[in-house]
């Protein structure tokens, strides 16, 4: 809403202007020329119903019977700037000037309500065709001599200025913001695939692959549900061959309420949790026994994704947990007490490497 009324507060300015045509009710033509990479754009026939419903009346009729001609070129720049040129003329081919909108905004669809405004402008009250410069007057012929002798040879006359019309004028130019609110931009996703090492989650340091899906929704953060399987790490009593094995299994959602997409090294931020199930097994023995726990930890990410090619880039990333419930192995010693074989960290770090496939 904000950069609507910017633009309109911009437009209103440029357009009151006297109008070319006698009646108000003016019938126009739009052609459209698309540049590639301009493919998502509005049609042509969308932007002419959105025109007529702002001036709830029938505007464009066949190109015989309009008054106006409207071209509209639709191109997009090497950094990913969009970028909409028009032009108007009278029926007989009278330029009426030019008007241009530019947009960093990721999706062409930014455009769409500032092009049906621009246009239903112009057509509701356009610009006076421009006017040839008139004439120089020629310069008054010289006075008689007054004086006795020789008459002098006449001067010849000087040359008769021609009348140029003016150079092109040029074109308005209009900047839509970037965050305009675009109405077909589709929701972003992507898939990852990572290989994670963790410290603190398990005894020493374990690896983990891990799947991720990525979600953004137009004008909300981005959520991603992600989950992994550590490989089993154990731990030994002292010098003995007794121990116990630990494994985790988990799965988690977080959503990353910062991350810049445009550009190339894309960062992002995300907050979440994770749930996992925590599995421990004892070996060596006089009894040996397992126990299964549920694992919660909270999490903040820190990452940063580079494309590679196409829809594939990679990423990395690394997250601190906390663990919200920590578990505590011991076992019976042979004096009768209790002695610690494991107990699980305060905090975990973690570092994850992987390739991502993005899709819209």
């Amino acid at each position: 809403m904000r950069s609507l009324v910017t633009t309109w507060l911009g437009l209103c300015g440029l357009f009151l202007a006297r109008p070319a045509f006698a009646s108000s009710h003016v019938d126009a033509v739009l052609d459209v020329e698309r540049a590639a990479g301009t493919e998502q754009c509005i049609e042509a026939s969308a932007l002419q119903r959105a025109v007529e419903a702002r001036l709830h009346r029938k505007v464009f009729v066949a190109p015989d019977d309009a008054q106006l001609r409207i071209r509209l070129a639709l191109s997009r720049t090497d950094d990913g700037t969009w970028s909409a040129e028009l032009s108007l003329a009278t029926a007989a081919g009278v330029s009426l000037g030019q008007r241009s909108l530019e947009s960093s905004a990721p999706h062409c669809s930014a455009l769409d309500e500032s092009l049906a405004l621009v246009i239903a402008l112009l057509v509701d009250s356009p610009p006076p065709p421009v006017e040839a410069a008139p004439p120089e007057p020629a310069p008054a012929p010289p006075e008689p001599p007054t004086h006795n002798g020789p008459t002098p040879a006449p001067t010849p006359p000087a040359p008769t200025p021609i009348a140029r019309p003016p150079g092109p004028q040029p074109a308005t130019r209009i900047y839509i913001p970037a965050d305009s609110y675009a109405p077909r931009e589709p929701w972003h996703a992507d898939f990852a695939l990572g290989a994670v090492a963790a410290g603190g989650a398990l005894p020493g340091i374990a690896f983990a692959p891990e799947l991720s899906l990525g979600i953004e929704p137009v004008a909300l953060p981005e959520l991603r549900l992600f989950g992994g399987l550590y490989g089993n790490r154990e731990t030994h009593v002292g010098e003995s061959g007794a121990g116990a094995r630990f494994g985790l299994v988990y799965a988690g959602l977080e959503t990353c309420p910062w991350s810049a997409r445009r550009g190339g090294a894309r960062p992002f931020f995300c907050l979440g949790e994770a749930v996992g199930r925590f599995r421990a097994t004892a070996f060596g023995f006089d009894q040996n026994s397992s126990a299964t726990l549920v694992r919660f930890a909270l999490h903040a990410r820190l990452g940063l994704s580079f494309p590679i090619s196409g829809a594939l880039s990679a990423r990395l990333d690394g997250r601190a947990e906390l663990p919200v419930t920590r578990a505590t192995f011991v076992y019976g010693a042979r004096d009768g007490r209790d002695a610690g074989i494991y107990q699980a960290s305060l905090f975990s770090g973690l570092v994850e490497l992987g390739l991502a496939f993005a899709w819209r």
